[in-house]
């Protein structure tokens, strides 16, 4: 939350974005996670699963961990994703779909730990007005 993407600059992340530690993707990569409801920039977070954008186009799926008691709609997750989500086609799995998508299916539901790819927004700031 509050830096740009490594390799592309014109990415802003609005929202805390993260991996599941130890857990793979079938891309090969840790498993990424949008972390919804929570308004501060983090460095971990533990949270509940509730829904997961399957990418039609691409093999990089993305979970969204939300803090216990709050929920998104799929609209909604769209739009607080949109930064990054709009170069993809996807779809939003719940936990509903499980077993139509195995990978994705396992985890929806599960409580997650969420590290987050970037420095907290603090940080980066007080780095660069140092320099």
């Amino acid at each position: 939350m509050g830096t740009r993407h490594p390799r592309f600059p014109e990415i802003y992340y609005i929202q805390n974005y993260g991996y599941i530690p130890d857990t793979k993707a079938p891309d090969g990569e840790e498993l990424d996670a949008y972390v919804l409801g929570v308004l501060e920039p983090l460095q971990e977070f533990t949270g509940r699963c509730i829904a997961v954008i399957h990418r039609t186009n691409n093999e990089d799926d993305k979970l969204i961990v939300v803090p216990e008691d709050v929920e998104y709609s799929d609209e909604q997750i769209k739009a607080l994703t949109e930064f990054q989500e709009r170069f993809y086609k996807s779809v939003i799995l719940r936990p509903e779909a499980v077993g139509k998508f195995p990978f994705e299916s396992e985890h929806l539901g599960d409580k997650k730990r969420v590290k987050m790819k970037q420095k907290n927004a603090l940080s980066c700031f007080n780095k660069s007005a140092s320099k």
